[in-house]
């Protein structure tokens, strides 16, 4: 029988060893103190604040805290940006909404685990009030997860990143941007029908996704909103609504080389590689095209994956 686990809970030694199957000590510090990061923000993502505009000070003092700790294991951190650390933004903003569940399968005596994935969609609406930028964990209040040790290939650039501080440099913020340079593939969404009920999110105009006994399909690629896009108000998603797909960060899941999940060295296949996209609705049009997050997607596979290859590199800002 299949028991889905909740790994909030879980210690950084268990998700190492569970997940990864690696031991702690092949993670060096400064990749350590980051996953620390996330675990707070993990952990901190679920609480039920009495006011939505406490999410980012009553943080403040675990800010402040990985801060040091991050000088201590000389881990330069840059500046503080609402969530988020200047010299590891990318990682940062690979946070994906909704409840993240480790499928536990029984049989007898004998227990063995399947992947790590979304299993529970974003389900709360986005706040009407100012929280922090779209890129930012903080702006929805659904929990949040990340990868169990972040990603090594940055697939855009960061040109400039800044907050406007209200209080202090770990608190409340009025505003935040982030021009990127990297490709921007235009798609619409709608829904897409599994089964006879079930449905998801699809970007319809991203090809090349899926690929079942190496023949590779068609097919839309999936992506899961940040937040409830069905809710009423101004962050409501139209159905068919123009949206852009955005390489973030990649990792090697398995592969012969070093630095990959999975290891083989007698690996006789491709590198399966994972991709982490954000999806962005345009917000205005300006001299630098302006973005907001609305979601995110993933692909894992031996092919390139989505169709960008004829995209070139452009400048964008991300509010």
């Amino acid at each position: 029988m299949d028991r889905p686990l909740n790994i909030d809970s879980w210690t950084e030694a268990r998700e190492a060893t569970f997940v990864t199957h690696r031991d702690r000590g092949d993670v060096d510090e400064r990749r350590r103190v980051q996953h620390e990061w996330h675990a707070f923000v993990r952990a901190h993502s679920r609480l039920h604040l009495t006011f939505v505009g406490d999410r980012l000070p009553a943080l403040s003092g675990l800010a402040k805290a990985a801060i040091s700790r991050k000088e201590l294991k000389k881990s330069p951190t840059g500046r503080y940006r609402a969530g988020l650390f200047e010299y590891s933004l990318l990682n940062d903003m690979a946070w994906c909404g909704g409840n993240q569940m480790l499928k536990v399968r029984r049989k007898g005596n004998t227990t063995t685990t399947g992947g790590v994935g979304i299993s529970e969609k974003a389900s709360e609406p986005k706040p009407e009030q100012y929280i922090a930028p779209t890129w930012s964990w903080a702006s929805v209040l659904d929990p949040v997860n990340y990868a169990p040790y972040g990603y090594t290939t940055f697939l855009c650039t960061v040109l400039e990143a800044q907050t406007n501080l209200i209080d202090e440099t770990t608190g409340r913020v009025s505003g935040g941007s982030i021009i990127l340079r990297g490709k921007l593939r235009q798609s619409r969404w709608d829904w897409v029908t599994l089964g006879f009920s079930a449905h998801h999110y699809g970007l319809l105009d991203i090809k090349r996704t899926k690929t079942t006994f190496k023949i590779t399909s068609d097919e839309g690629t999936r992506w899961f909103p940040d937040y409830d896009i069905t809710a009423e108000g101004k962050h409501r998603l139209a159905e068919q609504e123009p949206l852009y797909l955005l390489p973030l960060v990649s990792r090697p899941i398995l592969s012969r080389s070093s630095g990959a999940e999975f290891r083989f060295r007698l690996y006789p296949g491709k590198t399966i590689t994972e991709t982490a996209y954000l999806v962005l609705r345009r917000a205005r049009s300006a001299a630098v095209p302006v973005f907001e997050r609305v979601g995110w997607a993933e692909y894992t596979g031996s092919s390139k994956g989505p169709v960008m290859e004829c995209v070139k590199k452009t400048k964008s800002m991300l509010m």
